[in-house]
This record gives structure tokens, sequence and C-alpha cells, in this order.
């Protein structure tokens, strides 16, 4: 008798069918070509997830939800402050009267200078931690209720390198990005056993988030103009291999968000040419 040694290739095809879930995206307004959260809105439209697209500034935003409409998807804009408690409780009905419970959490919104701590003004140290700490604990309050009575739930933070590392931005930004990487790791130890997970990205430079990212060569425009910046900081941004875009960080939080992801929980994944592994 003969057996056959032939074997049948295997095909496994990774596939993103978020159909009938709602996710909200903080930050998510942005002029085409340019921002993260306008990209990561648009990758879960195509998903087929519902989106509801979040900024401070409302045109912007609904430009992010008319573009996925026109594309044949499902989307509102709600223009709100992330760091008001009041705004995202009015998110939250805002979702809720469209889509109902959501069911992924990201908060992408965030903002940051390079300014060193002598230069950093006690204003501007209260409102980078409040859009950058304080907004992502808002949000979470207000959408894991609803995650726990469906007994799942995602929640995607940016984190940024700056959260992993100690010279690549000012205090204020530095300070609040690594204490969202412990509210990251407290929800996912808290709440996991739960069907909550929580997870965070950490990019690195991208085009397209400001024109001082926007050279020809992704470098920071200025920083030569800029004597009084810290060695540290100047090393750091020497050490860049490149620059990022929108649509490459965009499918990591996808597939993060994903049932393909269902066993990662607390981790927070660097997406940065390998700019920290140096």
């Amino acid at each position: 008798m003969t057996i056959s040694t032939a074997t049948k290739p295997v095909s496994r095809k990774l596939e993103f069918d978020l159909s009938g879930r709602t996710v909200v995206v903080t930050g998510g307004g942005a002029a085409p070509g340019r921002g993260m959260g306008r990209e990561i809105s648009l990758h879960f439209a195509a998903a087929g997830a519902k989106v509801v697209v979040v900024d401070i500034n409302p045109d912007t935003a609904e430009l992010t939800a008319g573009t996925i409409r026109d594309q044949g998807g499902q989307a509102i804009s709600v223009r709100a402050d992330v760091a008001s408690a009041a705004d995202i409780e009015r998110v939250g009905q805002a979702a809720s009267e469209a889509f109902g419970t959501v069911d992924i959490l990201v908060n992408h919104v965030g903002i940051g200078n390079n300014a060193s701590l002598l230069d950093t003004t006690e204003e501007w140290w209260d409102r980078c931690q409040a859009v950058n700490l304080k907004a992502p604990f808002l949000t979470a309050r207000q959408f894991l209720p609803g995650m726990l009575m469906k007994g799942k739930g995602v929640i995607v933070n940016t984190i940024s390198i700056c959260g992993l590392t100690g010279g690549r931005a000012g205090p204020a930004y530095t300070a609040a990005k690594h204490g969202l990487m412990g509210l990251t790791k407290n929800i996912a130890a808290c709440y996991g056993d739960r069907g909550i997970r929580c997870v965070g990205i950490a990019p690195g430079g991208v085009r397209g988030e400001g024109p001082e990212w926007n050279s020809a060569e992704g470098r920071v425009i200025g920083t030569n103009e800029q004597p009084n910046l810290w060695p540290s900081l100047r090393r750091a941004l020497d050490l860049n291999p490149r620059r990022g875009t929108p649509d490459e960080i965009a499918p990591a939080v996808l597939f993060l968000a994903s049932d393909h992801a269902s066993f990662i929980n607390g981790a927070v994944l660097p997406i940065d040419a390998g700019w920290t592994a140096v």
C-alpha cells in the first residue's frame, strides 16, 4: 500500500470584519492626507464598523465622517473638548442615539511640544495632562460600563514612544504619556477577566501630524534654528530612522482592536521603524 505524503497548502487570509460594531475615535478630524486619527477612522469604516468621529474642531470631524459616508459607511461627527467630562457625556449620548453601545474606544487625541522643563508654563503642563491623560480616563469611564454589560470591549490608547523613553519630547507630554502607559496596564489588569482588553500603540514621528513634521526629509523643521533645544533631544532626533505615515499606523490599531488580537491585553506596540531600539 502506498501512502501519499503530498500535503495540501494551507491558506489563511487575515480578514477584518467589524460589521455591527461601533468605534469612537477621539482626535479623528483632519484634512485629507493628514492625521493618524482620520486614517484610523477610515480604516475602521472600511472594516464595516460604525464610526463616531470626535474632535475639538467640528469642521474637520465632519470632514472625516462625511468621507466615510460618501464611501458607503456609517459615521457621525461630534465636537468635543475631550478634557471636559460634560463633553464626553455628550459624546456618549450621541453615540448611543446613533449606533447603540460602543464596542471599541480609540483614545488618539493628544497635544505636545518640545519645550524644556524650565520653559514649560504651569498652564501648558495642566492642559497637556488634561488632554493626554485625563481625557482617556474620562472616555474609558464613559464607555466601559456598556462594554462590561456586553462582556466584551476594546480600548486602544495612543501612547507614543514618549511613554517609553525620557528624552524625545517636552516634560509635560512625556510625563502624561508615561501616565497613560500606567492607565492602559491598570485597565487591562482590572477588567481583563471580564472580557475587556486595553492596549496601546507607541508611534514614533509620523508625517502629516503637524507642519513641524513635514519636511521633505521627514525631519523636524526648525530644529537647527532652536539653539536652546537640549542635546538629548537633538541626539534622539538624529537616531530616528525615518518618519512614518498615518496609513502605516492605522492598520496596527485595527488589528489590535480586532478579534485577531484576542490574546493581547495590556501590551503597548512601538511603531517607530526601530527608533526606540537604538
